[in-house]
């Protein structure tokens, strides 16, 4: 991990053993010497973020040695220091800084479509509109059943849907995206409490990219203006507030803490059917843990599959998707 300043002191302990202020487990050696310490910081900047702010200090023991500044580009640190504080261009992704504080901070899946309407979205989804519950009655039966089963929340916002999965990730795939996409763009940003992403664009049926940014992306023509400036690879710049903006540049349209506030207020959410036959298109191999159940899906026919307790055939996509595979512990969103 990177840090924003990194610096080397020299310490003379008399006596050995002195603990960090405010956490007496964590001395140094207990015996007196020449000590030699490497403070790295981060986040320094963003106090206004809960969690953001972290350091680390290497204590070892060496002979005396002049001071050394390996790295310094907090804005604090040069107020600390009495310099000049370096004009730097805002990060156009700061209007997302309030993700961070916001119950989608650890993880989530926002996905925004244009060109199609809250039932087809849904539908797009593998989620039935007639069969509307509450958010928070989803999420305590998932943490009762200890489950990680998908389901989606939706706002109308004109020109827009936006669908929230609260620790979910059914918009990241393609079947998902195919289908929402049919009619105008869909875009979604994935990322989890294991520092897994995905980011995803899709135009009128077709997947155009889905990538996890971890550097420059290779976009396709249609892409490249939503992801051109961002630089993934950079550890000061949060990849999950980057693709949030690029997914609103994508589609005409982003997620704000409103929107948020809004959906969590309306309290209605949708359980998720996964487009099986694309999302598993081979037999479980020996060993599969889910292989008996696996099995027993493949000799359902696709039309049955693919259907709502109430009757409606869900469509199957035309292209195929690959199944994604994340660790992750269920998750109720707050009460409203």
């Amino acid at each position: 991990m990177g840090h924003d300043t990194t610096s080397r002191t020299r310490r003379r302990d008399r006596r050995g053993g002195p603990a960090v202020a405010g956490n007496p487990h964590r001395v140094t050696p207990p015996w007196p010497g020449d000590y030699r310490l490497r403070v790295h910081a981060r986040g320094r900047d963003d106090t206004d973020l809960r969690g953001s702010e972290s350091y680390q200090l290497l204590v070892w023991q060496a002979p005396a040695a002049p001071d050394i500044v390996y790295a310094r580009a907090d804005r604090l640190g040069y107020r600390l220091r009495g310099e000049a504080d370096p004009a730097r261009p805002e990060r156009p992704e700061i209007a997302y800084r309030w993700l961070s504080n916001s119950t989608l901070g650890m993880a989530a899946t926002v996905t925004v479509v244009s060109g199609a309407g809250v039932g087809a979205v849904l539908r797009a989804f593998g989620a039935d509109p007639a069969r509307p519950e509450s958010m928070r009655a989803i999420g305590e039966d998932l943490v009762r059943r200890q489950s990680i089963d998908p389901w989606v929340a939706v706002l109308d916002v004109g020109e827009a849907v936006i669908a929230v999965e609260y620790n979910g990730w059914e918009g990241s795939t393609a079947p998902v995206l195919t289908e929402a996409s049919a009619g105008g763009r869909v875009a979604s940003m994935f990322w989890n409490v294991e520092a897994e992403t995905r980011l995803s664009f899709a135009e009128h049926g077709a997947v155009l990219l889905s990538v996890e940014p971890f550097a420059a992306i290779d976009a396709p023509p249609p892409v490249a203006p939503a992801v051109d400036d961002l630089d993934f690879a950079d550890h000061r710049r949060d990849k999950r507030l980057m693709g949030l903006l690029a997914v609103q540049r994508f589609t005409g349209h982003g997620i704000s803490a409103d929107d948020v506030a809004r959906i969590e207020a309306a309290d209605v959410g949708f359980r998720i059917v996964p487009a099986l036959p694309a999302l598993r298109p081979r037999r479980p191999q020996p060993g599969d843990p889910l292989d008996t159940v696996a099995e027993a899906l493949a000799e359902i026919p696709n039309h049955s599959c693919g259907t709502w307790p109430g009757g409606s055939p869900r469509r199957q996509p035309t292209t195929e998707g690959s199944a994604k595979t994340r660790t992750s512990s269920p998750a109720s969103p707050p009460a409203p």
